[in-house]
């Protein structure tokens, strides 16, 4: 089995090294590596060109956007399976060798896996919920493309990419499997190291991104022939909900990472209007966890400890703040705030059955957010 793995890059002399690293040294090997740079003028040719002879085939040469370039890296593949590394994200050492195995084992079409993240020093862990995943996949994408390996001939039947998307053009691309009944295989290992700060995640990109997920989702809808114009209806009203949401959730984000709580004390003073309370406890390690913490601390509010269902977690420290076990929250006696919005609910009923009660005993980061944003 030969992997086509595809790096697509411009101007990325600070990462590409290590993007290109962990590929050539892999032990699997079967590998076609594939670079297409978008005409860099930084140091990112000099680094390609150093690694040239671990590399199948680079060009340098303008191009139409980051979809435009994958399917000018799929046109040179030959690889039965097809993955997209991007030029800041990396693979764990040797993963190739464990994902030909569960290839070769199960014969699937598409394999999606977990993912660390990392972010500003701090390094998280995606977690798949694949029921879950599959069931919101008309509202939002779930799996994340750098942890995605697919079998070429997909592309071949299927089409590639549509360049009429700048950033969801591969959730376009999922969303045509799944209603073509392509099955999308699960595993719980990280496939892939990603750094938050992409294209994805830039301030600037993150309308554009909603807008054209909610196109793309609308388009599926448009297209299915086996959903009743009920259940289209259905499925539209949640797909707006959504966007609604994660517009103050992308407000949010782009109030932090600005450094706005930095700059404007009355802002700070706002903040501690909204939560009064001098020591709270957060529920949650993630991305989210770390974007609430950053709040407590610049607005100069205590943080008794951090709750997680991870065990895996268990006794880790964050920003310096001790990661427990959620048995033991029934004895603090800290207010607590949910920090994340895939597992809200869950999490709420897990409080809720410790008696704990909402806005007297804990917040909800969906509320926290929407506070937040309407007080700036």
């Amino acid at each position: 089995m030969k992997f086509s793995i595809i790096t697509v890059c411009c101007n990325s002399e600070t990462t590409i090294e290590r993007t290109i690293k962990s590929v050539i040294q892999q032990d699997y090997p079967n590998v076609e590596y594939i670079v297409i740079d978008g005409g860099s003028t930084d140091g990112t040719l000099k680094i390609i060109k150093k690694y040239a002879k671990n590399i199948s085939y680079w060009v340098s040469e303008s191009d139409q956007g980051i979809y435009d370039a994958m399917n000018k890296g799929l046109e040179r593949a030959t690889g039965e399976i097809v993955a997209f590394l991007n030029s800041d994200d990396w693979y764990p050492e040797n993963i190739l060798s464990e994902v030909a195995t569960q290839f070769v084992k199960d014969g699937m079409q598409i394999l999606c896996g977990e993912m660390y993240i990392h972010q500003n020093g701090h390094i998280t862990r995606s977690h798949i919920k694949e029921k879950k995943m599959k069931q919101q996949l008309r509202i939002r994408m779930g799996f994340s493309h750098p942890a995605m390996f697919v079998r070429r001939s997909l592309f071949e039947e299927y089409g590639k990419f549509d360049t009429q998307f700048q950033i969801a053009a591969d959730y376009d691309w999922l969303l045509r499997m799944f209603d073509n009944y392509v099955s999308v295989a699960v595993t719980d290992k990280v496939l892939c190291n990603f750094s938050y700060g992409g294209i994805s995640t830039k301030d600037e990109m993150l309308d554009i991104h909603l807008m054209e997920r909610k196109k793309v989702s609308l388009l599926a809808l448009k297209r299915n022939r086996e959903l009743s114009d009920c259940e289209k209806a259905e499925w539209k009203e949640l797909i707006e909900l959504e966007n609604v949401r994660d517009r103050y959730k992308y407000r949010m984000q782009s109030i932090l990472t600005s450094g706005i709580l930095d700059l404007d004390d009355s802002i700070l003073t706002k903040i501690r209007k909204i939560l009064p309370c001098e020591c709270y406890s957060v529920f949650g390690c993630g991305v989210m966890g770390m974007q609430v913490i950053s709040i407590l601390k610049k607005a100069g509010i205590r943080i008794a400890q951090i709750w997680d269902n991870d065990e895996k977690v268990w006794g880790n420290y964050m920003d310096g703040i001790r990661i427990c076990n959620p048995e033991k929250l029934g004895a603090s006696k800290d207010m607590v705030i949910i920090s994340s919005t895939e597992y809200e609910n869950e999490i709420e009923v897990q409080l809720m059955e410790k008696g704990l009660k909402r806005d007297v005993d804990y917040l909800l980061y969906s509320r926290l957010r929407e506070l937040i944003v309407d007080a700036i």
